[in-house]
């Protein structure tokens, strides 16, 4: 065989082998959450969570309105990122009644650093200790797997419109708000 069948030959093989990975990989993704999901407020009613002052909150009181509920914690890069987008998005959209609610997933001991984590980005929207129950949240909401940050857009009416893991953009987010209102 001649060096340039040769060299065509293991080209083949080694596109094939790529191709071969990646739809493995694919196929090993979760599926996409339906924006179907209809958040039970029965459910949440039941879940209380404390401020980093102490303040005690049923997850259920901001039920009627618009929401984004987005998990992160003080020690994660991307969350650390987004933090500004979802505090514009809070100043832009207040009006229309939108709530951003901060989950923190810091340890419940870490109420000083999850403080000094809001001033330090200007935070002006409810912030909450769900570290011991960040995963079993999520997954009411309908997510499906957790990894920070996440973001869940919520309609008035308790419809869940889009989960988002991984960084949010202005832009992802502006598109994502146009559903909710």
């Amino acid at each position: 065989m001649s060096t340039m069948k040769q060299t065509a030959t293991v080209a083949v093989l080694l596109a094939g082998s790529l191709l071969a990975g990646y739809v493995a990989y694919n196929a090993s993704l979760p599926e996409p959450v339906a924006a179907t999901t209809r958040v039970d407020s029965n459910q949440l009613e039941s879940l209380e969570l404390s401020a980093p002052d102490g303040t005690v909150y049923s997850m259920d009181t901001w039920a009627g309105f618009p929401q984004i509920v987005n998990f992160w914690a003080t020690w994660c890069g991307p969350c650390r990122e987004e933090m500004p987008v979802l505090v514009q998005v809070q100043q832009d959209y207040a009006d229309k009644g939108l709530v951003v609610i901060g989950l923190s997933m810091d340890y419940p001991e870490d109420t000083e650093l999850v403080q000094q984590f809001a001033a330090e980005f200007g935070v002006d929207f409810p912030i909450l200790m769900a570290s011991d129950h960040g995963n079993t949240l999520a997954a009411s909401y309908g997510a499906e797997y957790f990894a920070l940050p996440i973001s869940v857009f919520i309609k008035a009416d308790g419809t869940v419109t889009k989960i988002h893991t991984g960084l949010l953009t202005q832009d992802q987010a502006e598109f994502e708000l146009k559903k909710l209102f």
